[in-house]
């Protein structure tokens, strides 16, 4: 969808949402400037940039039909956790291959034991 097709249906959609707060809070991350009075609030939307044009595309959309919309870099998010769990997977098995006390022999078990005692 192009820029004016998304502006198009934020004006058209805005009033069906009930709580307008988390479109108030994405204005004031993005610093976006806006006008209160006491009808509400008025924000131009061709100002705002892109980005804020799709998110409150994404939310109202999302709200309406209650339907996920996935944005562009989902794919890149999940491969960079699959990257992430993969690396935290190695050290892991590193971790796994550390010999425990309890693979040695009774004998063996005593011999480290008395000597973890004394200090060098």
């Amino acid at each position: 969808m192009d820029r004016n097709k998304y502006i198009q249906y934020i004006y058209e959609n805005i009033d069906k949402i009930n709580n307008h707060q988390n479109y108030i809070k994405l204005l004031a991350i993005h610093d976006c400037s806006y006008t209160t009075n006491s009808n509400g609030i008025f924000v131009n939307l061709n100002k705002l940039e892109d980005t804020v044009i799709n998110n409150f595309y994404i939310r109202i959309h999302n709200e309406l039909t209650n339907e996920c919309i996935v944005e562009d870099n989902y794919e890149k998010k999940i491969q960079d956790i699959r990257k992430y769990v993969n690396v935290n997977k190695s050290v892991v098995n590193k971790i796994e291959n550390i010999i425990t006390i309890d693979s040695f022999n009774k004998e063996d078990m005593e011999i480290i034991k008395y000597s973890k005692k004394y200090n060098l």
